[in-house]
């Protein structure tokens, strides 16, 4: 469970290590490049599967964004990381009373953070938004058959449309 972003100069990586999600990013525009002290995303109390990482690269500093799935808890989690003020607090972003959920990707603009899963009963691949600002719902849906595809890719396009790839 690794994944990484390039921006601006560096390298953003999250991943698994036991039952914790940690980050750390490569600076690559300093000499010698070297990287940052890894630091914690998820909490404590439950075990972080599956983090996914994404970056709004709009403006002057980049502000990376991680999902991650708490799967004791049945629930979606995500943090943001930005490069001037540090690590931002932990928000629940979906939880499921009848359902494991499975994080697939996520994907973020100027406003909102796009969150795609299954859930492991159902199989069904599902989406939601919410604002990036306080975290309430904005719009969800679910795809109509019970295949579930694996991401391949997800990423926000230059006119600040997030895209994901799948198959």
């Amino acid at each position: 469970s690794v994944e990484c972003v390039f921006s601006k100069n560096n390298l953003y990586v999250t991943y698994q290590i036991g039952t914790f999600v940690y980050f750390s990013y490569y600076r690559t525009n300093i000499i010698p490049p070297s990287w940052t002290a890894p630091q914690q995303v998820s909490g404590n109390i439950y075990s972080a599967t599956n983090p996914r990482i994404t970056i709004n690269n709009y403006g002057s500093v980049d502000t990376v964004y991680f999902t991650f799935d708490e799967f004791d808890a049945r629930q979606i989690k995500w943090r943001r990381y930005n490069v001037d003020s540090g690590m931002g607090p932990l928000f629940s972003f979906y939880q499921s009373s009848r359902y494991y959920l499975k994080n697939l990707c996520v994907s973020v603009d100027n406003s909102y953070i796009y969150y795609f899963y299954y859930d492991i009963v159902g199989l069904r691949n599902q989406w939601r938004v919410n604002r990036i600002w306080n975290n309430s719902f904005y719009v969800a849906g679910a795809t109509t058959g019970t295949t579930v595809q694996q991401k391949i890719f997800s990423t926000t396009t230059a006119n600040n449309t997030p895209c994901t790839a799948a198959w």
